[in-house]
């Protein structure tokens, strides 16, 4: 079995932010050289607990979606509660100077 290693973590925040583009940047290049077709080819993936069972690309990329925006509604609430400003995620927040 193969070990599972990750990478070292960024040490700035300048850094975590080039790493988050750098990968968005990467994933959106292979999506786009895709061939549609390919997305509705099954692969192993999570069905359950303890379960792993074929599941179509497309609805992998669709969960990976739904996943990032679930997170970034966390983000919003975390940033709410400890009294920070929340900034415009999916629209105009009230935090806006605008608003």
């Amino acid at each position: 079995m193969t070990k599972l290693t990750f990478p070292k973590p960024p040490d700035t925040w300048a850094e975590v932010v080039k790493a988050f583009h750098g990968s968005y940047d990467a994933l959106l290049a292979v999506l786009e050289k895709t061939p549609e077709g390919d997305f509705a080819q099954a692969i192993p993936f999570m069905t359950g607990p303890k379960q792993i069972g074929p599941v179509p690309k497309g609805d992998i990329v669709r969960f990976m979606l739904s996943d990032h925006v679930h997170h970034r509604g966390q983000l919003s609430v975390y940033l709410r509660m400890s009294g920070s400003k929340v900034p415009s995620i999916y629209g105009p927040s009230k935090d806006e100077p605008w608003n």
